[in-house]
């Protein structure tokens, strides 16, 4: 990551702002999710299973996996400034439900239920970042950007997560306490709303492109416009790689997106989770059409894009349409076009073979992960440790030096990216981790144990910042949100798919040793597949602005 460009990528104003209200959701996600943790899987009155486990991260994260598709479609329609706004305001209130839940004793459907509507709300927050991204730093400053947001975000989640630990030392380990941990969170999203405010409202899109057709989920009538009449729209999929920010590639001129802070347009990053908790890499959830008053989300937005042919599709201020005359599209009409509105994702990652390799790799490490990850919870419940407090600070610790990997992957990914490619790079993380897990697993020792740790944060955002970047530069504007969705529910359902297969067979310790060089085997297979699948591949198309 080198100084000089981020100082240039620091010195947007807008991507200050928007880099803002991540660190500010992000920190809130750690206290949260440790309340959760500590209530669910490290409670003195309660023995976690892997059949436990198992349930707990399926229920957390299959149903609102689902929800992908829905927050992909409403995303590349409603103004990505208006979710990062409102629905830190809905997590809020629907934590403090869960606080209610918690300090009634409820533990049951209703607190799982509550506990999944929070965390499916967020996919609207993540995807929306992930998609706004590009519109507040230049192109080529791509891999520094990805690998700074989305790392450091991850870093303060840990931050967060050290905080709620410290909140449950102060509060206590029951009921009571975890529910005054709850409040706190709540107070926390809050402000990742206020900060999200300083955002202009046409700045973050979605903006159309020429490849983008009149929604099916809307019956709002988009002013027609040809790539000559929409402002961004300069390149097309087989632009050089002179105009793109490819980290193996050398840099060129790309023109930045202009807002209020010229000159620093910005890359996208899905949004990276605490290690092990319950929640997702970040694309889609659960909106909310509120209205601040000025404007209601739901509307087809071209973010002033028809400006430049002196036509307006959507009137800022009443909510209603402009030159199209047409009606404001109703919920159920965008509910009935989810659908269509995920084929079209599908189709768009089916035409760019790069993206749909680089949706393989990172589903196929989740699945991996997801194994390890409920072998590390089992081993920190009932094999590390003898009660329960101590199961969770030893969980913990697992999860600090993971996020040591991540920053340490932060860094050196950009300068080897630059060298080997992605494609190169995330083959030779994906061997790295057969071998770092056979040489340091295999003991099931505590010490061995966090140093793979380690070496899967290192692997786990090395592949996901050549991912996201992939995407980025292969992916229209205009479809970003769908596609990230897809990410999303790939990046959940992989993960969650292998907790409800690994818990039945993993002992309620953890000590699996065939379970463990299984997982080996298919890091190292999977390393020969990808590379040579990528291999075969002619250079990247690039997406249109």
């Amino acid at each position: 990551m080198r100084a000089g460009e981020l100082r240039g990528i620091l010195g947007g104003r807008d991507f200050r702002r928007l880099y803002g209200t991540r660190l500010a959701s992000q920190l809130t996600d750690g206290v949260f999710q440790v309340a959760l943790a500590g209530y669910v899987f490290f409670s003195p009155e309660r023995q976690a299973t892997a059949a436990k486990a198992a349930a707990a991260f399926a229920v957390t994260l299959l149903p609102y996996s689902a929800l992908g598709p829905f927050a992909g479609v409403f995303i590349d329609r409603w103004r990505r400034r208006q979710i990062l706004v409102w629905t830190p305001v809905l997590r809020a209130l629907l934590v403090l439900l869960v606080a209610g839940l918690v300090a009634g004793g409820q533990d049951g459907l209703g607190f799982f239920l509550g506990v999944l509507v929070v965390l499916g709300v967020n996919r609207f927050f993540l995807a929306a970042l992930s998609a706004a991204l590009p519109h507040v730093v230049r192109r080529d400053q791509l891999v520094t950007a990805n690998a700074f947001t989305v790392t450091s975000g991850t870093i303060i989640a840990f931050a967060g997560a050290g905080a709620g630990y410290g909140l449950r030392r102060v509060f206590g380990a029951g009921h009571d306490g975890t529910a005054l941990i709850l409040v706190v969170a709540a107070a926390l999203f809050l402000l990742a709303g206020l900060i999200a405010t300083t955002l202009p409202k046409g700045l973050l899109g979605p903006h159309r492109t020429s490849e983008d057709v009149a929604p099916r989920a809307t019956a709002l009538a988009v002013a027609e416009a040809t790539p000559a009449t929409v402002p961004g729209v300069a390149m097309s999929d087989t632009s050089p790689a002179s105009e793109t920010a490819m980290p193996d590639a050398t840099p060129g001129s790309a023109t930045p997106v202009s807002d209020a802070s010229p000159g620093h347009a910005t890359p996208v990053s899905a949004a990276s989770p605490i290690p092990g908790a319950p929640m997702s890499n970040g694309a889609a959830g659960a909106g909310t059409p509120m209205s601040d008053g000025a404007e209601v989300p739901g509307l087809a937005d071209v973010s002033g894009r028809a400006e430049a042919s002196g036509r307006a599709d959507v009137s800022e201020g009443s909510g209603g349409v402009g030159a199209g005359g047409s009606e404001a599209p109703r919920v159920v009409e965008v509910l009935g076009g989810v659908l269509g509105g995920l084929a079209d994702g599908a189709r768009h990652i089916a035409r760019r073979p790069q993206a749909a390799l680089a949706l393989g790799a990172i589903s196929f490490h989740r699945f991996l992960y997801g194994v390890v990850l409920i072998m590390t919870l089992l081993l920190c419940r009932n094999h590390f440790a003898g009660d329960p407090d101590r199961g969770l600070e030893t969980f913990a610790l697992m999860l600090g030096v993971s996020g040591a990997g991540y920053f340490a992957a932060a860094l050196i990914t950009p300068p080897v990216v630059r060298r080997i490619s992605k494609q190169a790079w995330v083959a030779w993380q994906l061997g790295g981790a057969a071998v770092g897990l056979l040489v340091l697993g295999m003991p099931f020792a505590e010490r061995p144990w966090a140093a793979g740790a380690f070496l899967l944060g290192v692997v786990s955002q090395g592949v996901k910042l050549c991912v996201d970047t992939t995407l980025q530069e292969t992916i229209e504007d205009a479809y970003r949100g769908r596609v990230f969705a897809v990410y999303d529910m790939l990046f959940n359902a992989t993960f969650a798919a292998a907790a409800a297969a690994a818990a039945t067979w993993l002992p309620a310790d953890g000590r699996a040793t065939v379970t463990l060089l299984a997982v080996v085997a298919a890091y190292g297979m999977g390393a020969v597949a990808y590379w040579t699948a990528a291999s075969r591949m002619r250079g990247p198309a690039y997406a249109l602005r």
